[in-house]
């Protein structure tokens, strides 16, 4: 995942979120309020869905540290242990 190696020469949340824009080729529109308040976010249909990609990959990247990181190294089934994670039984 080019986005995490990439992610790791950075040290703020900002300067991530740029690298992540840059890196997804992310374009947003912001909707600002009467106050110049932001209100929303425009994404194109692909933007979103690349996104949503990146967070699914990370979501199995967690998951595979978490089972990795386990105290007692016994086999679980992949899904015994992703219904553990879901369920809170594995930190």
């Amino acid at each position: 995942m080019d986005i995490i190696k990439k992610g790791q020469e950075y040290n703020t949340k900002f300067n991530f979120l740029n690298l992540c824009m840059q890196t997804l080729n992310l374009h947003p529109q912001y909707v600002k309020g009467e106050h110049d308040e932001p209100l929303g976010v425009f994404l194109t249909v692909s933007e979103f869905q690349s996104i949503l990609d990146e967070l699914e990959e990370l979501e199995d990247i967690k998951a595979a540290d978490i089972f990795e990181n386990r105290k007692d190294k016994e086999f679980v089934p992949f899904r015994e242990a992703l219904d553990e994670i879901k369920n809170g039984l594995v930190k």
